[in-house]
C-alpha cells in the first residue's frame, strides 16, 4: 500500500527527504559532472507521475536499452488532483533522471521534487497543449462578466486534462519525445523515430474521431465535471453545462435545477460521466431532463503493464458511445 499524506499518519516533506536520501545517496551526490548528462551506459530510470504520461513514455522509449518506465502513482488511482507524495515515493524520485507530469493535476510542484531529488529532469507536458479555461461549461462562472476574466488581474485557471484530446495528446507526446531525445542522446535516433510512429497514430485517431463526429446529430451535451472538455472541443460538442468542477464537489440544489433547465431548453441528448465517477447526480439530472448517462473513458487509469496501443483502444470506445448517444 502506498502511505498519503493524510490527517493521520502525515509525513514532512523533511521526512520524505531523509527517507530517499538514506534509501538513494548517489541521488544527490555532489560531483564536477554535468547533472543534465547522465551516463549512457548506466540504465536510465525515467518515472511517470501517472497513467497517460506512462503510456506516452513507453511508446516513446519503446524497447530502448539500459531505460526504465515506471509510474509513480498507482495504475488505479486516477487523475491525482488529490494524491500526496509517499515515502516509497520519494524513494522512487530519488533514483529517477527523469520526471514526467502532464503539469496543473499533480499536486506535488517542481520545487518539492527538486528538493527530493536536485538532479532530477522535469518535464511538463501540459506545456505543449493548446489549453482551455477551467469550468467552461459552468453555469455560474459564464454568468460573471466576461470582460472580468478576460482583463481582470488574474488569469483563468486553466483545464487540466488536455491529455484526454488525442489531437493534445500527439503534442504532448512530440514534447516529451524531443526532451528525452536530448536528454539521451545517444538513444536519440531510436526515441525520435518511436515519437513520430506514435504522435503520427495518435494524430489519425484524432482525424478519425472528428470526421466520424461529423455523423452526430445532436451537439450540445452536459458534462458531469470538466475532464472531457478538450475532447468535446475536438468532436465539435458544446458542453451547456457542468454538473460541479470536480468530480468530488457536491452542488447545491438550485445548481442542478440550473443544469436540468439548460439540458430540457437546449435538447441535450447525453451527460458525459467518467467510468468509474460516482454517477448518481448525473443519473438525477438525466431523469429530470429526460436525457442520458453515458460513460467515457478518460485513461487516467491502467492495469500493470498495459498494451501500448492502451490510448487508442479506449478512445475508440469513447467514440463508439458517443455515436451511439448522439446520433
Amino acid at each position: 500500500m502506498y502511505d498519503r499524506m493524510g490527517v493521520s499518519g502525515r509525513v514532512s516533506l523533511a521526512a520524505l527527504l531523509l527517507s530517499a536520501i538514506s534509501a538513494a545517496p548517489m541521488a544527490c551526490r555532489s560531483d564536477a559532472s554535468d547533472a543534465s548528462t547522465p551516463p549512457e551506459a548506466a540504465t536510465a530510470r525515467i518515472v511517470c507521475s501517472f497513467a497517460p504520461m506512462y503510456l506516452f513514455a513507453r511508446n516513446i522509449i519503446g524497447d530502448t536499452p539500459n531505460v526504465e518506465v515506471e509510474m509513480l502513482l498507482p495504475a488505479a488511482q486516477g487523475c491525482p488532483h488529490d494524491y500526496e507524495l509517499s515515502v516509497r515515493d520519494a524513494r522512487r524520485l530519488a533514483r529517477a533522471d527523469v520526471l514526467i507530469v502532464h503539469g496543473g493535476i499533480e499536486r506535488f510542484d517542481e520545487a518539492t521534487v527538486r528538493r527530493i531529488n536536485p538532479r532530477i529532469r522535469w518535464i511538463e507536458a501540459r506545456t505543449a497543449c493548446d489549453r482551455l479555461a477551467s469550468g467552461k461549461g459552468d453555469l455560474a462562472q459564464r454568468a460573471e462578466d466576461p470582460a472580468e476574466h478576460e482583463h481582470g488581474p488574474h488569469e483563468p485557471e486553466v483545464n487540466p486534462h488536455a491529455w484526454v484530446s488525442p489531437r493534445q495528446a500527439a503534442r504532448q507526446v512530440r514534447m516529451i519525445g524531443d526532451a528525452l531525445a536530448a536528454y539521451y542522446p545517444a538513444h536519440a535516433g531510436t526515441v525520435r523515430a518511436n515519437t513520430q510512429s506514435y504522435a503520427t497514430r495518435l494524430e489519425a485517431l484524432a482525424a478519425e474521431m472528428s470526421k466520424a463526429a461529423s455523423r452526430f446529430r445532436h451537439h450540445r451535451v452536459i458534462a458531469s465535471h470538466d475532464v472531457f472538455d478538450y475532447l468535446a472541443r475536438d468532436l465539435g460538442l458544446t458542453v451547456v453545462a457542468t454538473i460541479a468542477r470536480s468530480a468530488h464537489e457536491e452542488p447545491s440544489a438550485a445548481h442542478l435545477a440550473e443544469v436540468v433547465r439548460a439540458a430540457r431548453d437546449q435538447g441535450v441528448r447525453a451527460i458525459l460521466c467518467a467510468i468509474g465517477d460516482d454517477r448518481r447526480l448525473a443519473d438525477r439530472v438525466a431523469a429530470e431532463a429526460g436525457s442520458r448517462v453515458i460513460e467515457l473513458d478518460p485513461v487516467s487509469t491502467t492495469s500493470g503493464r498495459a498494451a501500448t496501443d492502451d490510448y487508442e483502444r479506449r478512445m475508440r470506445r469513447n467514440l463508439n458511445v458517443m455515436l451511439e448517444a448522439l446520433q
